[in-house]
């Protein structure tokens, strides 16, 4: 007779089938606790916003009038737990300069951001793939060796320096280019242009390897052997086998972009998210830049553990190891 399982033995069960995706979600978990704790310490220790926002010939009865008016008269202890119980309602908080709640002026400027990031990552992917495999095919020959001394200038340009050279160049000398702003198809050269050169160059060298090491193993040359086409190698066994290697790059991927985006809407002046943290955070306008630091931490966080997962459920010897 099948003695009834308890609880207990159950949840065990549970966590034991389950282990890596647990830990992956407890780790998520706390990373994003401590992306909300040294964000808000970090913004509220670079000093007072009332004497930006108030000028400089501010009395002291207007200083202490503004702070009880953003709750930054008490001690800071009590307004991180009163943030801490606004974020788990998800409310992110106004903005002190705007007086709009900030999840309202993050999806406003949303989509400028995605129509940026967007077709970045779809050349960066699909290129970089492609010269990937071509200088795996080539390898040791001067195609491979062009193709890397090219990936390694690429990835070595910083974006801030490319992205004000190319402004010298297109917008100042040759006049060809808008500098500024997402009006026309025009003004989206240079900003992809921009963050795309360190991009494929990333996804060049990784893919490159990738590839690499999987045209080593003894079974592609078993195909080769039986006659069987480049193309059905490539689309059938090295991609797929690729993909693993490949996935891992996701996450530091998303991360490069937000930070590449940031820089380049910056320079660009493109109204985004990027652009609008980094004036907020001249502002001092706490509540904006803890809720865009938040969201977009969260979003890497959150595209990590979608890598993770996928490669448990993709690789099962990365699962049964649990890490």
């Amino acid at each position: 007779m099948k003695l009834p399982v308890s609880t207990h033995d159950l949840a065990d069960r549970i966590f034991r089938s389950h282990r890596y995706f647990w830990i992956k979600l407890v780790r998520a978990a706390i990373t994003s606790f401590l992306i909300l704790v040294l964000s808000f310490f970090m913004i509220h220790s670079s000093g007072n916003p009332a004497q930006i926002f108030l000028g400089g010939e501010a009395t002291p009865e207007m200083v202490a009038a503004f702070n009880v008016r953003w709750g930054l008269d008490r001690p800071l202890q009590i307004q991180f737990l009163s943030y801490l119980q606004q974020v788990a309602k998800g409310d992110l908080g106004n903005s002190l300069l705007r007086g709009e709640p900030v999840i309202d002026i993050f999806f406003t400027h949303l989509p400028a951001t995605l129509s940026l990031m967007i077709p970045c990552a779809l050349i960066s992917i699909t290129l970089g793939i492609a010269l990937g495999f071509v200088a795996a095919m080539k390898k040791q020959t001067t195609i491979d060796h062009l193709m890397m001394i090219g990936s390694t200038i690429g990835y070595s340009l910083p974006n801030f320096f490319f992205g004000v050279l190319l402004i010298f160049i297109f917008s100042i000398v040759l006049g060809w280019l808008p500098s500024s702003g997402n009006e026309t198809l025009a003004h989206y050269i240079m900003p992809v242009l921009t963050i795309v050169t360190a991009d494929i160059a990333i996804f060049t060298r990784f893919s490159r390897s990738s590839f690499i090491d999987v045209y080593e193993h003894p079974y592609i040359n078993n195909f080769k052997a039986l006659g069987v086409s480049e193309r059905r190698i490539l689309l059938q066994e090295a991609l797929p086998n690729a993909s693993i290697a490949l996935l891992s790059i996701s996450g530091f991927y998303v991360g490069s972009l937000i930070s590449g985006a940031i820089v380049t809407e910056t320079i660009f002046s493109w109204p985004g998210i990027g652009s609008l943290l980094v004036s907020s955070m001249k502002a001092r306008d706490f509540p904006l830049v803890q809720g865009l630091t938040l969201i977009l931490g969260f979003s890497i966080v959150g595209v990590n553990l979608l890598v993770d997962i996928l490669h448990g459920i993709i690789d099962p010897r990365i699962r049964k190891g649990g890490k």
